[in-house]
């Protein structure tokens, strides 16, 4: 039980008023903090994103799309990016000093020319649509999938969600 307090306590208190927070422009700044050039345009998808999937996907206890979520999400896409960029430079290392033939695949192009912001973009929406697959669709049931990959390609035209990479896993379950 809960009581009022007496009259003598309220005066010693001030109301206060909350608002719910900006996800939009803080999805906005880790995004621009985690190194993306595209963040307005990545904000303004991912934040609706978040929204549908609350208000569509079936209520279960262990779903959270929160601002806590949000977070997890764009800072993975931050590891991502970082280590794309650390694998394509030591790639045209490796490259450089064997004077090998290879590239490295078209989906892990880095765009070098800053005036290609078409570039930048794809390139940056795929590491966020990876970090979002990697994050969201393991907590999701079996039922909830199907509607969650139909709201990705809704608010991500043309995306589809990606394969999370578990060769190593894929290994080890077969040597057992």
């Amino acid at each position: 039980g809960r009581s009022n307090l007496p009259d003598n306590l309220k005066q010693l208190f001030r109301g206060i008023a909350m608002i719910s927070p900006d996800r939009e422009l803080i999805a906005q700044v880790m995004l621009y903090s985690q190194g993306f050039k595209t963040a307005e345009q990545l904000s303004s998808k991912i934040v609706p994103l978040f929204k549908l999937c609350k208000e569509q996907l079936s209520d279960q206890s262990h779903y959270d799309f929160g601002l806590r979520a949000l977070k997890s999400v764009l800072v993975s896409a931050g590891n991502l990016k970082r280590a794309n960029l650390l694998k394509n430079s030591n790639n045209n290392n490796n490259n450089n000093n064997n004077n090998n033939e290879g590239s490295p695949s078209s989906t892990n192009v880095i765009p070098t020319d800053p005036n290609d912001k078409e570039g930048i973009l794809d390139y940056e929406k795929d590491i966020l649509l990876r970090s979002i697959c990697e994050n969201i669709i393991p907590k999701l049931v079996a039922e909830d999938i199907p509607l969650f990959c139909s709201l990705l390609s809704d608010v991500f035209p043309g995306a589809s969600p990606s394969e999370i990479e578990g060769e190593v896993i894929k290994q080890t379950i077969v040597q057992i």
